[in-house]
């Protein structure tokens, strides 16, 4: 059955979590570009002055309902709502009902008004849906207090961000935090990492080529300055030459030490000792902050900022 939507997508604006207060708001404000230029904020509710890296990072830790950490990258929540029925599969479109084409989903949760209701996802686990067109199954519990009901309706809550398929670097970035989000911590380093590394190289490539043949600039990069000097040598000396503010040295020094685990999960297959959720917390953010300092470089630098920048 497809009966489509019932009412109009909700959507919810993106919130902070105070570090003071602990209490969640919703917010207009960039958390990440404000730590980058050194802006000041207070919190909505208790009037505290906030530290936007350690908001950022509780933001993580926390990962309330699986849904905070994706906040961080500007993630959309959306709310559907359709019909379902007792003992039978209803079929919906996200993308038909609004969603734009070009999302990536990150997480569906369905809720029952008056019925239970889950997605059928089938008998392979492996190949769970990650696409926009569910198969949403009725059903009432057989020892349920409730009215039997025949029908009733299901909220589906969407967690997506904006995405291009010739984006790795951003891509990476979201791979890294699901990975966060769902617990398997070390997985996150590589896509954490390779995000990072990936944007400093085009911001590298471009401003270096201006002094020298793109195939000579290609092969120092890939040959010779290998991501770490490129990260700890190169990048203050192209910043420093285009008049840009630097990275701040505590973020250089969490990207140093995500690289050495990282170099740790692709040489040996695991961190030793292994890796705690809380460091995790911190070095996927700082890929974060790295990603979006990297992409003010690329516009305010001469380069085009390529998706996910600001």
């Amino acid at each position: 059955m497809k009966p489509g939507s019932t009412t109009p997508p909700r959507e919810w604006r993106p919130w902070i979590r105070c570090h003071d207060c602990d209490e969640i708001a919703e917010t207009e404000a960039n958390i990440v570009d404000g730590y980058l230029l050194d802006q000041t904020g207070t919190c909505p509710l208790c009037r505290a002055n906030l530290d936007y890296w350690r908001v950022a990072v509780q933001m993580v830790k926390r990962n309330f309902s699986r849904l905070e950490p994706f906040f961080l990258l500007d993630a959309q929540f959306t709310m559907f709502q359709t019909k379902v029925f007792r003992d039978r599969i209803t079929q919906f479109d996200l993308h038909a009902e609004g969603l734009p084409g070009d999302a990536l989903i990150l997480n569906v949760n369905i809720g029952g008004e008056a019925i239970f209701c889950g997605e059928a996802g089938g008998s392979d686990r492996v190949l769970r849906n990650t696409g926009g067109l569910l198969n949403i199954h009725g059903y009432q519990m057989a020892q349920s207090p409730e009215p039997r009901a025949d029908e009733g309706r299901a909220n589906i809550f969407v967690t997506w961000v904006p995405t291009s398929p010739d984006d790795s670097a951003w891509t990476n970035l979201v791979t890294a935090f699901s990975h966060y989000v769902a617990a398997t911590y070390e997985a996150s380093l590589i896509p954490a990492n390779v995000a990072v590394e990936a944007r400093l190289f085009r911001f590298l490539e471009h401003n270096l080529s201006r002094a020298a043949a793109n195939e000579a600039v290609e092969r120092f990069l890939t040959r010779h300055a290998t991501y770490s000097h490129q990260l700890n040598v190169l990048l203050p000396l192209v910043v420093g030459h285009l008049g840009a503010p630097q990275m701040k040295e505590d973020l250089r020094g969490r990207l140093n030490r995500l690289n050495s685990l990282r170099n740790d999960v692709a040489h040996r297959g695991r961190c030793a000792p292994p890796l705690t959720k809380d460091e995790c917390a911190e070095l996927v953010t700082a890929s974060l902050f790295a990603f979006r300092y990297l992409g003010y470089l690329n516009t305010h630098g001469g380069a085009r900022a390529p998706r996910g920048a600001s």
